[in-house]
């Protein structure tokens, strides 16, 4: 019997290739998104740091006009924090995009990778189907000869 031979496993590696292209590009996105949540949060560090010393200069006495441009500072902190929070958000949807993009391509690998073991497995069960056959006719011609060698003795 000739030796195993999957057909479809040019197409099983181009699916492992987008495998791999779909988990570098999921990586990617989660590296994005979690730089994204690290700008909204240093953003929404220093909008609190920005409020913490509006209060420490209006407690000694400041200036209107000081009061003032902390307060449009803290604004444009505030606007700062809420692009951050939009680009997190972007971020977060790309990843959860990209993720799922890898879930497919792993589930389109695994197809076709289950398809390999069940034709080898059915390949495998004939392979010992047709040994055994040659085996039973071995046996047969060997009980042949040995009862035909008997009768001539008698």
């Amino acid at each position: 019997m000739r030796p195993f031979r999957f057909r479809a496993e040019s197409a099983l590696e181009l699916r492992r290739k987008h495998e791999d292209e779909a988990r570098r590009q999921a990586t990617h996105a989660q590296n994005a998104a979690a730089m994204a949540d690290e700008r909204l949060a240093a953003a929404q560090a220093q909008a609190d740091q920005a409020g913490a010393h509006l209060i420490d200069v209006q407690s000694h006495g400041a200036p209107i006009w000081l009061i003032d441009w902390h307060r449009s500072w803290i604004l444009k902190q505030s606007r700062e924090v809420a692009d951050c929070r939009l680009q997190a958000a972007t971020a977060h949807a790309t990843a959860a995009r990209a993720s799922a993009a890898l879930h497919e391509a792993h589930r389109k690998r695994r197809v076709l990778e289950r398809l390999r073991e069940r034709l080898q497995a059915r390949h495998a069960r004939e392979a010992d189907r047709q040994e055994l056959a040659q085996m039973n006719e071995l046996a047969t011609m060997r009980y042949h000869i040995a009862h035909g060698e008997r009768k001539e003795q008698l």
